[in-house]
């Protein structure tokens, strides 16, 4: 039963880093730059988030 086991997970193991490079092909990669020009204002933490075109989240000259 052990050796059962133990094949089986060695197979998934195999599986799994196998197919990762084959997922990762598709993988987009992105290099965002924040530069603070408010004169020494400090930041909350940075949030960035990708979307589909069209999706607002804040429109300009409303509040957020």
């Amino acid at each position: 039963m052990y050796s059962k086991t133990a094949a089986s997970a060695c197979a998934a193991l195999m599986f799994a880093a196998l197919s990762a490079p084959a997922l990762a092909q598709d993988e987009v990669v992105y290099e965002v730059e924040v530069t603070n020009v408010t004169r020494g204002q400090t930041f909350t933490p940075i949030l960035l988030a990708s979307h589909e075109a069209g999706v607002r989240v804040f429109e300009v000259g409303e509040p957020a």
